[in-house]
C-alpha cells in the first residue's frame, strides 16, 4: 500500500476525518429541534483498516528544511473528549485508515478513522462546543480534561539497520511508534467531520556517527547516549504536555538524565545483533526523540560514543558537547535537527571511563559492571598456558571498561641457594601460576584510578590453596593478607550495602571469600555456591563488614555439561536483578552472574574448553543485553533493568586463539560484551540514595 504522509518539523498536520456512521446525517441548519434527538447518541465512527504497522520519517524538502511524516494504515491515535457526552465513552484507540491524496496538496492527506467498540458519541445538542484531544500513539499516554497528556519518558531508544549502506552510510531506523510522539486538538460544535491537525511535540536529533579514518581500524558501535538537562519533569519516567498551549507543563523542576541510542542491526533477520562494525569511511545515521525541551544555551547536551575497538586493545572514549555557547540555542523545543559528529578513531591507552558522567547518588548495586573471571591469567600461565581465561592484561582490561576483577592470590616463596626468588603473594589459578604478583595487579588498578578518578573497582579474592603447586605456602594468606591490604589504605573503602558511586570514586572495594586476620578491610563473602547457582539452591551468599550486611546473589555454574542450562541460569539471574530499580526490596541487593566456566564434557579445564563456552556464554549474554536471544530454539527478550555484576572469560577480543589447530580461533564477543554491560547503565533511570530531608 501507498504510504500517505504529512508535513512534519513545526507544522506538521494530518487532516484526520473523522466520519460519522452510515446513518442519515441531520441538517444542522435546520430550524427543526428534532435535529436535537438525531444527533444524541451519534458515534464518531469509521471505516475499514489494516493490522497496526508505523510511521516514519520521509526525506527532507529542500525548500522548507522539514520532514515529511508517514502514516500508514493501521497507525492507532488515542482520542478523547471531556464533554462529548454524558452517556459513551470519553476516550478511546482509533485506528487509522489512509485514503487518496488529496489534489493539490504535496505534504497533505485524508484519512479516516476506524472507531472502538465503545466510541465516543455526541451530546444531543449540536451547537454545544466539544473539545477533542488526540495523541500518537496510543498506548502508554494519557490525557485529562485540561488536555494536559502524560507521555512516558524512553531512556532506552533502538535504531533498526535494515539495508546495506549507501554511499558508505547506513541510515538506522528510529521506532516512531515509541517516541515519535504527537498530539492534535480541536473544539467545535456538531459537525459531520472533525479535523485534527497532529504536531510533532519531540526534539529531534538526527546524530552521523563516522567512522575511523585509519586504515583496517575497525569500530564495533553498540549505540550513543546523551546525556541533558530536562525541565519540567513530573516524574522519573514522565512529562506532561499542554496540548492546548503546545509545551511542557512547567513544573519547575530541572535534571540531567540519559538517553541510549541502541543500534539493532536486522539486515540478517535469522541473525540480528545490537552492533555495527564500521570501517575506515563509513557512517551510520542514527535518530534520538528527546522531551520538548530546547537545546543549547545552559542547556547543553553530552553525546557519548559507545563502541569498542575489534580485535586490539585500543579503547574509544568520546564525548562531544552541544550547545556550549552561552545564548546559542542549537535546536528549538519540538524542532528537527542533523547533527555530522567528527571521526571516531579507537586511541591506544585510552580510557572507557564509563562510570564518570553517573550520578553520584546512584547505589553501587544498581550498576551494571563487566568483569573478568580469573583476571590475573592474561599474560600467560605456567604449564603451557593452561587455565588462561583472558587474553588482555588488567591495565588493557580496565582501559576497555572492565570493573570487576577475579583474583585467586597464595602465598608464593621460592628459593634458591638461600636466596628468595619470591616471597610474596602471587595470582593463580589453581595449581598454575600467572605472571603477576597481587601487588603489581593493585599497583595496576591504583595507577588507573590515579589517571581516572572518576572511576573505581571491585576486586573479589579468594585464597587459591590448591597443591600440588611450585612455591605455594598455604599457611601464609591467613596471617598476612591483612597487612598486604594496609598497604593500599587510601584506595580501598569498607563495605555497605548502600554504598554509592560518589563515594567509591578512586576507590578499590575489596571483597574476600577465605577470611583472614583482622580482616576484613573491605568485606567477606559467606556462602558463595559451589558450581552452582544461588536461585537455584535457595540460599543466598552474604557479602558483610560488621553489622553492614547485603545480600547477595551468585551464578557460579562453572562445570557442565548442557550449554543451555548454563544459558538458562545466566538469564534467570539477569531477570531477576532487572527489577532492582523499580523493587523496593531489591534496591540495595548484589549480584554477580558467571559467565564464564567450561563445558566438563569436552574435557579439563583447559584454556581451549573455557574458550568454547565463552563463544556461546558471552554471545547469548550479548544478545541478550542488546535485544532477542536464543536458548535451544526459544527467544527471549530481557526486560530492561540492571544485571549487577557480570563475569566473563576473553574480555576485549572478538575472537580468540591462535588459529592452530591445538588453539583454533573461538568467536568469543570479548570486545562487545564489555560494552553492551557498560551501556546498560545509560538506558534507564537507577535508583539513588535519597538527598538530605527527602
Amino acid at each position: 500500500m501507498m504510504k500517505r504522509f504529512i508535513y512534519a518539523f513545526m507544522a506538521m498536520v494530518l487532516c484526520v476525518g473523522i466520519s460519522a456512521s452510515c446513518q442519515k446525517e441531520p441538517n444542522v441548519n435546520d430550524s427543526d429541534n428534532s435535529n436535537v434527538t438525531e444527533i444524541k447518541g451519534r458515534a464518531v465512527h469509521f471505516g475499514a483498516g489494516a493490522p497496526a504497522t508505523k510511521t516514519e520519517y520521509g526525506t527532507q524538502n529542500t525548500e522548507t528544511h522539514g520532514w515529511p511524516v508517514y502514516w500508514t494504515a493501521g497507525d492507532d491515535v488515542l482520542i478523547y473528549s471531556p464533554n462529548a457526552s454524558t452517556e459513551g465513552a470519553e476516550s478511546g484507540i482509533y485506528t487509522i485508515a489512509t485514503t487518496s491524496e488529496t489534489e493539490g496538496y504535496d505534504y497533505r492527506t485524508s484519512a479516516e478513522l476506524i472507531a472502538p467498540e465503545e466510541p465516543i458519541i455526541w451530546k444531543g445538542d449540536d451547537t454545544a462546543l466539544i473539545d477533542f484531544y488526540a495523541t500518537y500513539p496510543s498506548t502508554g499516554v494519557s490525557i485529562d480534561e485540561d488536555g494536559i497528556a502524560t507521555f512516558p519518558i524512553n531512556f532506552n531508544q533502538t535504531c533498526d539497520i535494515t539495508a546495506d549502506a549507501t554511499s558508505n552510510q547506513y541510515t538506522a531506523e528510529p521506532n516512531m511508534q515509541q517516541n515519535a510522539y504527537m498530539v492534535a486538538k480541536n473544539t467545535t460544535a456538531y459537525t459531520e467531520s472533525v479535523g485534527l491537525q497532529f504536531s510533532p511535540i519531540m526534539t529531534t536529533l538526527d546524530i552521523v556517527v563516522n567512522g575511523p579514518t585509519e586504515s583496517g581500524a575497525v569500530l564495533a558501535l553498540t549505540g550513543i547516549s546523551l546525556t541533558f538537562q530536562l525541565t519540567n519533569k513530573v516524574s522519573d519516567t514522565e512529562f506532561k504536555y499542554d496540548i492546548v498551549n503546545g509545551q511542557m507543563v512547567d513544573t519547575g523542576s530541572k535534571e540531567e538524565v540519559m538517553v541510549f541510542i541502541g543500534i539493532n542491526d536486522i539486515r540478517d533477520s535469522a541473525n540480528p545483533h545490537g552492533f555495527i562494525d564500521l570501517t575506515t569511511g563509513q557512517s551510520v545515521k542514527l535518530t534520538v526523540m528527546l522531551p520538548p525541551n530546547a537545546i543549547g544555551d545552559t542547556k547543553t547536551a553530552k553525546i557519548r560514543i559507545h563502541a569498542q575497538a575489534k580485535n586490539n586493545t585500543s579503547a574509544i572514549n568520546k564525548t562531544l558537547t552541544i550547545g556550549k555557547t552561552a545564548g546559542e540555542i542549537v535546536v528549538a523545543a519540538s524542532a528537527k535537527r542533523a547533527i555530522n559528529l567528527p571521526n571516531i578513531n579507537p586511541v591506544q591507552g585510552a580510557a572507557n571511563a564509563w562510570m564518570t558522567p553517573l550520578d553520584d547518588d546512584i547505589y553501587v548495586s544498581q550498576l551494571s559492571i563487566p568483569g573478568t573471571h580469573d583476571a590475573g591469567t592474561g599474560k600467560g600461565t605456567s604449564l603451557f598456558n593452561a587455565g588462561q581465561t583472558q587474553d588482555f592484561d588488567l591495565t588493557n582490561q580496565l582501559n576497555i571498561g572492565i570493573r570487576f576483577f577475579d583474583l585467586r592470590p597464595a602465598w608464593r616463596h621460592v628459593e634458591v641457594f638461600g636466596i628468595d626468588l619470591y616471597n610474596e603473594f602471587w595470582i593463580y589459578h589453581g595449581i598454575t601460576s600467572t605472571e603477576y604478583s597481587l601487588k603489581a595487579a593493585f599497583d595496576e588498578i591504583v595507577a588507573y584510578l590515579n589517571a581516572n578518578p572518576g572511576e573505581f573497582a571491585l576486586v573479589i579474592m579468594r585464597h587459591e590453596d590448591e597443591t600440588p603447586s611450585s612455591g605455594k605456602d598455604t599457611d601464609k594468606f591467613v596471617p598476612n593478607m591483612k597487612s598486604f591490604l594496609d598497604g593500599y589504605s587510601g584506595y580501598t573503602i569498607p563495605f555497605r550495602a548502600d554504598l554509592t558511586v560518589g563515594e567509591c570514586r578512586k576507590k578499590i572495594i575489596v571483597m574476600s571469600r577465605t577470611q583472614y586476620t583482622n580482616g576484613p578491610v573491605g568485606a567477606y563473602i559467606s556462602s558463595f555456591p559451589g558450581n552452582e547457582s544461588t536461585l537455584t539452591t535457595g540460599t543466598p551468599a552474604s557479602v558483610y563488614n560488621g553489622n553492614n550486611t547485603a545480600r547477595l546473589e551468585v551464578n557460579d555454574y562453572y562445570s557442565f555439561s548442557d550449554q543451555n542450562e548454563k544459558l538458562n541460569r545466566i538469564k534467570a539471574l539477569m531477570d531477576r536483578t532487572a527489577t532492582h530499580h523499580t523493587n523496593p526490596a531489591l534496591v540495595n541487593e548484589w549480584v554477580i552472574n558467571h559467565c564464564s566456566g567450561y563445558r566438563s564434557n569436552l574435557g579439563l579445564s583447559t584454556t581451549n574448553a573455557y574458550r568454547k563456552n565463552a563463544e556461546d556464554s558471552n554471545q547469548f549474554a550479548f544478545d541478550y543485553l542488546t535485544g532477542t536471544a536464543k536458548i535451544g530454539t526459544t527467544s527471549y527478550t530481557k526486560p530492561v533493568g540492571s544485571v549487577g555484576i557480570v563475569v566473563m572469560d576473553f574480555a576485549g577480543t572478538r575472537q580468540s586463539g591462535s588459529g592452530t589447530l591445538t588453539a583454533p580461533y573461538y568467536q568469543v564477543h570479548g570486545d562487545l560484551l564489555p560494552q553492551a554491560i557498560i551501556d546498560n547503565n545509560y538506558k534507564f533511570p537507577m535508583a539513588k540514595k535519597p538527598s538530605a530531608g527527602q
